[in-house]
């Protein structure tokens, strides 16, 4: 990215990563609510994020990401 350029949400859009992130989300539509809702069941109050944290990072895992981690912020990130 050059420095001081921020993309357009069409140019975003068009990305071929973003593309094939788009059609894996809409050919798995029905998995991917599942999580959603598998994900805010686990009760998560203000600074004890932790669980959900753990349990999104647990799905990162089973999907093939790497390097997947929890910061202290209870962010769950990983690679793919």
């Amino acid at each position: 990215m050059v420095e001081g350029y921020e993309p357009s949400l069409t140019e975003l859009a068009e990305r071929p990563d973003v593309v094939s992130m788009r059609e894996h989300m809409e050919k798995n539509l029905d998995s991917v609510i599942d999580d959603i809702v598998n994900i805010c069941e686990i009760p998560a109050p203000s600074y004890r994020e932790g669980d959900r944290a753990r349990y999104v990072a647990d799905r990162f895992r089973e999907l093939g990401l790497t390097e997947v981690s929890v910061d202290s912020y209870k962010n769950a990130v990983g690679r793919y």
